[in-house]
């Protein structure tokens, strides 16, 4: 008798354990598969209000392309670009593969609201790069925006190659030939070299984070 109470205590005790691992799972089910909305534009901090041509604006991305690049580089963010106009609106220069629909696989101007948008960035942060003058800003904003439509070409440092890190950094070199970077060596299949990676801005001196904060409505 008394094995059988032990028995049909573990067998509750099992029900209930499945009952809760079915309404965790059920719960993770419905928080994936949310959809934010596509036309949702990021609600930006005040603080916007004093970022500059020049600046550097980062994005951890929302979809597995970001979240390998994060994980490989052992950063934060998946993704870069510059600010180029602040007048009428914030621009941001930066080279990617599928932000708008239209044009895929290039590089673009867009809008800050979208580049930091709820369904593109999980994670967002500004930086300032000290070393830079007001005069070297203003050339290198000019050359990114005459690079747009611009394909991106993903490959390492030995072969052609133009994605967001090397964009930006390709025309901060141009006007400041001293400028390096950290690359990063892979050995992956399809992915053997060396590659140039958000992080490596972040390590950079003589930088300043403006601002960093999580976008309303990003998973």
């Amino acid at each position: 008798m008394k094995n059988k109470h032990l028995l049909l205590r573990a067998l509750a005790a099992v029900f209930l354990l499945l009952i809760l691992i079915s309404l965790v799972l059920t719960a993770l089910a419905l928080w994936y598969s949310k959809e934010p909305d596509k036309a949702a534009r990021a609600r930006l901090p005040e603080a916007v209000s004093e970022l500059e041509s020049g600046d550097l604006v980062l994005r951890m991305g929302t979809v597995t392309d970001s979240y390998v690049i994060a994980c490989v580089s052992h950063s934060d963010y998946s993704h870069l670009g510059m600010i180029v106009k602040t007048s009428p609106e914030i621009l941001v220069a930066h080279a990617t593969t599928s932000d708008h629909e239209g044009t895929p696989d290039q590089a673009q101007l867009s809008p800050l609201e979208d580049f930091w948008a709820p369904r593109l960035a999980a994670r967002a942060l500004a930086l300032r790069l000290n070393f830079l003058s007001t005069a070297q800003k203003e050339a290198i904003a000019a050359r990114l925006i005459a690079e747009q439509g611009t394909p991106f070409v993903l490959a390492p440092k030995s072969e052609p190659h133009f994605y967001c890190s090397t964009m930006v950094a390709d025309a901060i070199k141009a006007v400041k030939p001293d400028f390096k970077l950290r690359w990063q060596e892979l050995d992956y299949p399809g992915f053997k070299g060396l590659y140039l990676f958000p992080q490596s801005f972040l390590e950079l001196r003589d930088t300043q984070v403006l601002m960093s904060f999580i976008p309303e409505g990003a998973h």
